[in-house]
């Protein structure tokens, strides 16, 4: 294998500084920014927007193409870049950074006919800890090395067609059969046995959960984005661009109401809250319209909105703020602590986001997030002086009161002046007529509370009280070690105490760069009372890379605390692969109670946690396979823990369908017209899956699988499995589907049904009669060439229907049905009936 060539040609695109690069694309209409934090992101994508990411530190996965735009005649150049750190900071080692060009349903970036209209750009693609993952394999590609470093071209199967996908800077002699390319095939990976129980769905496209919570019946809600449209049918039809859900199931998994809705803009959900009531309270950012105001608009890139439904998921209002002029603004010196006088403003010309919302008990409704301006001439100065560099941007952060109407009561911004200060959570005590709020600094907001000296080196994390009548701070704690701190959590007890909570790459426990692990994210938990005197803080980790999410912190009834969060390490259990999620729980003392992990051997991440003291419920999202076959790109999931013991419990009520039906002797299971996940036992078993996206597993025995119509997934375990296409009217591409047969072996049979594949004239039984009828290609475009009526593609594993016989096209037919790993297949494997 050749070595990659780390070239010193600089191209001019890729060469710019990454400062101005930024600036531009902050006031660009036609390229959105996204820029991650120093820890381990996943960076997902929306709209058919240019995009320049930038995943500063941590092991990031970069994934900014949406695949619901795949094929759009659209030009559309993304940036990535991965370690170009630019804070000084210890933590100097690079990163493995994951950009990703494909998942398992699709290549991203392809266009037909033009070649070069669609591509990414990665920008510091390092071969020795960076990889790139793409669809299919090897053979679907060609790579080529040019003045800047290389081109990776994707080449269709059916075609030969070339198309430029990618474009690394720098680097040439790249080897599409080195370890830095990752290959994830055409085919999700089977699902897990050992997570039945957890419950997924998506699209073909991505799903990120971000909220989670209960109501005081033990229902469960979860709110979060998607690039496609989850039902697929009805009034919450995919609005386009990124959409927001909000879903509501009971405990034991069944859904009872979901719907989706958003603009044709970028739209995303950030969190959810349920009062006593039954309210469900949703926040979030957009850069279209959610308000319910006929006249109302956007007023910047990004603007934050808030909903509110009740229980029975009808909207009551929402809310997208106007501009006004009479908003309380506290900005501070950084340096002298004192405040400065600042115009405020309800949304500004950048953009706006919320993340934290909470209610108190007389129905009014809080919310919290951070604002992102333009910098002056006096902010430039100001950061100039405190950091030596002056900045494009400063954020601030942001508290609203909204009455049980919606109507604003009171708005107030805060910050340090010229300098980044952002807001994450929000917790109200009602008792105390208090709003906490947390987040992270670059600034001093210490001064604003007499604390005359910074803190911190990098970012520091704070926890802030106000009251609640009206916004004003009545104590602020800033705190840190000499890394990167990050507070993403804030949460009250029943006596008043408040906990924040976050990562850190140093110590945070003694304000220094030791690190407990290494160079990678620990975690923390503090607690303060309700004078903000720190009570403890507790920093925990493993040698590997633990990080936890916006809101992902909770207190339930008791006083006990949950967390949850993803490492790449062994937290509370083995690795599966990649990144696990783990969660655990804890006294007000700060004691850990239990701690568990689980995973996929492809990554999954935990977003927001819940406990209603009796159950513990987790949201995220995977890129493999729990209990179902991954969908799209990512898939969301749900599950349900024991909160005094910590065993995975079932939220899946497909599961539980399936196990209930009752059994004869040849332990018959019948799905339904939705998506099912039916699992068989050790014994012969029959499954069908009638209509949906369903999943059969027939574990041990020599079992029976008839997926139906859908895209269904089919694992026949141990024995001899017969996998039957048999839908009982003639063969339609749309309505079959594509299933996945994940474990077939040359004991297998295929069955197939003249009554589906009409155009079959071999005899009812073993094999083909008529010998023409069934051939074995190397390449799946040789499939429209072939006379054969069922063909085999050796290189991918599908099998496709060609209802004319002819060497001009599949005429009505099409793929049926692809095998995992490309087994051989010969017609001795297929039974004809009738």
């Amino acid at each position: 294998m050749v070595s990659p060539n780390l070239s010193t040609v600089n191209s001019s695109l890729l060469e710019t500084d990454l400062t101005k690069l930024i600036e531009a694309a902050s006031s660009s209409t036609d390229n959105r920014l996204r820029v991650l934090t120093p820890a381990s992101d996943y960076a997902y994508g929306w709209g058919d927007d240019a995009q320049t990411v930038w995943a500063r530190a941590g092991n990031d996965f970069l994934s900014p193409f949406n695949p619901t735009t795949a094929g759009q005649k659209v030009k559309r150049i993304d940036r990535l870049y991965g370690d170009r750190e630019e804070d000084v900071s210890s933590v100097t080692r690079e990163f493995s950074d994951v950009f990703i060009l494909g998942d398992y349903n699709i290549p991203y970036y392809v266009n037909p006919g033009n070649s070069t209209l669609q591509y990414a750009i990665i920008a510091d693609f390092n071969p020795n800890i960076d990889f790139i993952r793409l669809h299919g394999n090897a053979t679907n590609y060609q790579l080529k090395n040019t003045a800047t470093g290389t081109n990776i071209f994707w080449q269709d199967p059916n075609t030969g067609e070339l198309d430029l996908i990618g474009k690394v800077s720098n680097i040439s002699n790249l080897d599409l059969n080195a370890s830095y390319f990752k290959f994830i095939g055409n085919t999700p990976p089977a699902p897990s046995p050992s997570l039945s129980k957890v419950y997924q769905f998506g699209t073909t496209s991505r799903e990120i959960p971000n909220g989670i919570a209960t109501d005081l019946s033990g229902n469960v809600y979860v709110t979060g984005s998607t690039g496609g449209d989850l039902d697929g049918n009805g009034p919450d039809t995919y609005k386009g661009n990124l959409d927001v859900w909000v879903a509501k199931y009971n405990n034991q998994g069944e859904l009872l109401w979901r719907h989706q809705y958003g603009s044709s803009e970028y739209d995303s959900g950030s969190n959810i809250h349920v009062d006593e009531n039954g309210n469900v309270y949703l926040t979030g950012q957009t850069t279209g319209y959610l308000g319910d105001d006929p006249s109302g608009q956007n007023l910047g890139q990004r603007d934050y909105w808030v909903r509110k439904y009740d229980t029975n998921g009808n909207l009551i209002w929402a809310k997208q703020p106007y501009q006004t002029s009479d908003i309380a603004t506290d900005i501070f010196n950084p340096i002298t602590g004192e405040k400065v006088p600042v115009q405020g403003m309800v949304q500004s010309q950048l953009f706006d986001v919320a993340f934290g919302i909470d209610t108190d008990s007389a129905g009014n409704v809080y919310q919290g997030g951070l604002i992102n301006r333009g910098a002056s001439s006096t902010t430039r100065r100001i950061s100039r002086e405190v950091l030596g560099t002056g900045l494009a941007t400063e954020d601030d952060f942001f508290l609203n009161k909204y009455d049980s109407n919606g109507n604003l009561i009171w708005r107030r911004e805060y910050g340090t002046l010229g300098l980044f200060d952002e807001q994450y959570d929000i917790a109200v005590d009602s008792k105390a007529n208090a709003v906490y709020a947390a987040g992270w600094t670059y600034g001093n907001l210490g001064a604003i509370d007499g604390d005359p000296e910074p803190v911190h080196e990098l970012y520091d994390a704070w926890i802030g009280k106000f009251d609640s009548n009206n916004g004003e701070l009545l104590w602020v704690k800033q705190f840190g070690s000499d890394e990167f701190d990050f507070t993403w959590a804030v949460e009250l007890d029943s006596k008043g105490n408040a906990y924040a909570a976050g990562w850190t790459y140093g110590n945070i426990v003694d304000n220094s760069k030791t690190v407990v692990g290494n160079t990678n994210a620990d975690v923390w938990i503090a607690k303060y009372n309700s004078d903000g005197e720190q009570q403890w803080i507790r920093q925990f980790g493993t040698p590997g890379d633990d990080v936890v999410e916006v809101g992902a912190f909770n207190i339930d009834p008791k006083d006990n605390l949950f967390l949850t969060g993803y490492t790449n390490s062994n937290f509370g259990g083995e690795n599966a692969g990649s990144y696990d999620i783990w969660l655990s729980k804890y006294n007000s003392d700060g004691e850990q109670l239990w701690v568990q992990q689980f995973g996929t051997p492809q990554a999954d991440f935990a977003y927001d946690i819940v406990s209603d003291g009796n159950f513990v419920y987790i949201t995220g999202f995977t890129e493999g396979s729990t209990s179902i076959a991954n969908v799209g790109a990512t898939d969301t999931i749900i599950a349900k823990f024991d909160a005094n013991t910590g065993e995975l419990l079932n939220f899946n009520s497909s599961v539980a369908a399936a196990n209930s039906l009752p059994s004869n002797s040849f332990n018959e299971i019948l799905g339904t017209a939705n998506a099912d996940n039916l699992i068989g036992t050790d014994n012969a078993d029959k499954i069908t899956g009638l209509d949906g996206n369903d999943t059969l597993k027939g574990q041990d025995g020599d079992d029976i699988l008839n997926g139906g119509n859908g895209n269904d997934t089919l694992t026949g375990g141990n024995g001899l499995d017969q996998f039957i296409f048999a839908s009982g009217k003639t063969f339609k591409a749309q309505e079959m589907g594509n299933d996945k047969i994940t474990d077939f072996t040359g004991i297998d049979q295929i069955i197939l049904s003249k009554q589906t594949f009409t155009a079959l004239s071999s005899s009812v039984g073993k094999g083909f009669s008529n010998a023409d009828e069934f051939a074995v290609v190397s390449k799946d475009f040789q499939a429209a060439t072939s006379k054969a009526k069922i063909i085999y593609s050796a290189g991918s594993g599908k099998l496709f229907y060609n209802t004319n016989g002819a060497a001009s096209g599949l005429g009505d037919g099409g793929v049926f049905a692809q095998l995992t790993g490309a087994p051989n297949l010969s017609g001795d494997s297929i039974i004809i009936t009738t």
